[in-house]
This record gives C-alpha cells, sequence and structure tokens, in this order.
C-alpha cells in the first residue's frame, strides 16, 4: 500500500470495514495492528415514550436534565483524571496512558459543547446524579457520541439506568432514533445496548500504527 507506508505522521488511525479483509491484510502487512471493532448501535424510538423491558423495575426513579457549568466542569474533571474510561483505543494502547485517554475525551467534549448542537444529559436515579450522555443534535436523530457513570458509581451496575435517561431526553426532544457508538473492548456496554433494545447497525475495524516505535 505506497499511500500507506509514505505516510510519516506519528499516529495513524485506518478505520475499514470488517468485509474488507483485502485492506485489513495489507494494513497489517504496512506495519498496523487491530486495536478495536466499533459497532454503531441504534434504538427506534416510537410515538410512546420508550420503556424497553429491562428498565421496567426502575423507570418510574429515572428522570434527566441538562447539565449546568458546574455539572460540566465536574465532568470535565472526571474526564481528565482518567478513571472514567478504560475500555477506548487509547486507553488500551500502552503508547499512551488512561490520563491521556482522558484528556482527549475532555478536549473533545469540549469541541462539541462549543458546536452548539451539543448538550450534556445528566441521568438521574432516585433523586441522585449517576451518569451522563453527550447527545447531539443530527436534525433526525440524537448521536449519543459519549455517555458513562460518574466515577463513584463506576462499580454500582446503573449502566442501563443511566443509558435509559437518554432514551428519555432524546424521546421528549422529538427524535425517533438514537445513535451511539460501542467498542468491542467494552463488552459490557454493548449487552446493555442489546438488552435496551438497539439494533447493530454497522461495523467498523479500526487499526493502529505508532511511526515513531
Amino acid at each position: 500500500m505506497p499511500v500507506i507506508n509514505a505516510r510519516t505522521e506519528q499516529y495513524i488511525v485506518a478505520k475499514v470495514p470488517p468485509t474488507n479483509t483485502d485492506v485489513s491484510l495489507a494494513l497489517q502487512s504496512s506495519g498496523f495492528r487491530y486495536i478495536e471493532t466499533l459497532f454503531c448501535v441504534s434504538y427506534r424510538i416510537g410515538d410512546k415514550k420508550p420503556l424497553p423491558d429491562i428498565c421496567r423495575p426502575f423507570a418510574d426513579d429515572v428522570s434527566y436534565h441538562i447539565a449546568d457549568e458546574a455539572e460540566t466542569e465536574r465532568l470535565l474533571g472526571e474526564m481528565s483524571s482518567g478513571k472514567l474510561f478504560s475500555t477506548d483505543r487509547i486507553a488500551l494502547d500502552p503508547y499512551f496512558t488512561r490520563e491521556a485517554a482522558g484528556r482527549r475525551y475532555m478536549y473533545w467534549t469540549k469541541d462539541v459543547l462549543a458546536s452548539g448542537k451539543a448538550k450534556i444529559v445528566i441521568c438521574d436515579y432516585c433523586g441522585k446524579s449517576i451518569g451522563f450522555d453527550i447527545a447531539v443534535d443530527k436534525g433526525k436523530y440524537i448521536d449519543m457520541i459519549l455517555g458513562g457513570l460518574f466515577i463513584e458509581n463506576l462499580d454500582s451496575g446503573l449502566g442501563a439506568v443511566s443509558a435509559y435517561g437518554g432514551l428519555i431526553y432524546a424521546y421528549d426532544f422529538g427524535k425517533k432514533k438514537v445513535v451511539s457508538h460501542v467498542s468491542s473492548n467494552n463488552f459490557q456496554m454493548l449487552r446493555i445496548d442489546l438488552m435496551l433494545g438497539n439494533s447493530i447497525k454497522s461495523l467498523t475495524s479500526n487499526f493502529i500504527k505508532h511511526n515513531d516505535l
């Protein structure tokens, strides 16, 4: 692959459909390493408020609100600590650190908020804020580009509860569909998405290369 081999950037990410085996094999022959498969999942919202079976036991205790300035700063701080995310391609790459992954998410969040099309949706359960979704308005649908639990709730088992808060927000916002992405390295979240009723729409194999190694 002459074009790929000519690239001299320090860090390169190649995203390939899994069915494109020729390209995947050629990338690996050129020094790229497989790091994850990214699942694109979608939830179709009907005319009624979403209520997947898994959510019935706790639905009445779930609500949401849009983060204020203090809550936004809290979330950005938790991101930059490196404690929130441990399964993405940056956090799992030995070349980087979890702190580097956290800073990446923090700056990414700042950028999408500055665009004016994104909101930080805080999920409340039994009157306590437990998690968040970063919701980007894409017109006909909401793209939940990032979500999770706050640090103090990481081991609470409330991932499905927090995700449900995002679905309610999308419904109240008048959207008919929610789209999100989850890494194959985060199998627990993928299971939650499927139990919530999401459908897998596409897969992308991600390969990485560090040119200074």
